[in-house]
């Protein structure tokens, strides 16, 4: 999709358009349409579980868990799930989790704290060279952060927001370069976006090496509840730099 995206911008052909177009309403179709089916009370139910290896709740035949926004198709299809008379529909997203449970995994009292106000607004101060104090109170932060977020906001949604995401992904500077090119104009943006990131948290970067680290040499990452999940090659050897490096798994340790 964003191969697609970005030939659409470059090109301005509009058979590109219309293929992406296509190809999200194909998906629409397989995924979501055809798998809603209404019981005989008129009614989708669906079953919950904790299938995922990290043991997050799920659901299944349908996955009601996952129904797509923020695209005027999927917008159209959310219009038709409506409660019956006298019922309500009521959808909750906790603010920040991804990146409150990264600070809380990693120990890092300012991830954590930054993530509940903002934490794209945090990284954009320092990209501007305004970097707020952490060392000040929740309502100066606040303040201040919002202040950033309004007088910058391009760069808070589009770069800093972009990399604080891929970061939580273990994504380096090339992934987040490949997968948002219209954002990040050379490589080196991004490498540096991410850079960075690692600067302003050191204690992510420990607990990112300590986690690639353990997969490689464990070969699984257990939950506190539990749940395991198997790496079997998260570094592998680059003979160039004759030392051992992340691999695909290492993203997907992190």
């Amino acid at each position: 999709e964003r191969a697609m995206d970005l030939l659409i911008k470059r090109t301005g052909d509009p058979m590109y358009a219309l293929v992406k177009e296509y190809k999200g309403v194909q998906k629409l179709k397989s995924s979501y349409v055809d798998s809603w089916k209404t019981w005989s009370d008129g009614r989708i139910h669906t079953t919950f579980g904790f299938h995922p290896s990290s043991g997050q709740l799920n659901a299944r035949d349908p996955n009601v868990m996952q129904l797509p926004k923020h695209k005027n198709i999927a917008n159209r299809f959310r219009q038709l799930v409506i409660a019956p008379r006298s019922k309500w529909l009521v959808e909750l997203d906790y603010h920040s989790f991804h990146g409150m449970t990264c600070g809380f995994e990693a120990e890092d009292k300012d991830y954590l704290r930054l993530a509940q106000i903002d934490l794209h607004a945090y990284l954009t101060s320092d990209m501007v060279g305004q970097r707020a104090d952490t060392r000040w109170d929740d309502k100066k932060l606040t303040e201040y952060l919002k202040q950033i977020r309004a007088a910058y906001p391009e760069i808070r949604d589009t770069k800093a927001k972009r990399a604080i995401l891929g970061y939580q992904f273990g994504m380096t500077g090339y992934l987040l370069f490949q997968m948002w090119r219209e954002i990040y104009e050379r490589q080196k943006d991004a490498e540096e976006a991410i850079a960075r990131i690692d600067a302003l948290f050191p204690k992510q970067v420990a607990y990112r090496n300590r986690t690639v680290d353990e997969a490689w040499t464990r070969k699984h990452l257990k939950t506190r509840y539990g749940y395991i999940r198997w790496f079997w090659d998260a570094k592998k050897y680059n003979p160039s730099k004759k030392t051992y490096v992340w691999s695909d798994d290492a993203k997907k340790a992190i």
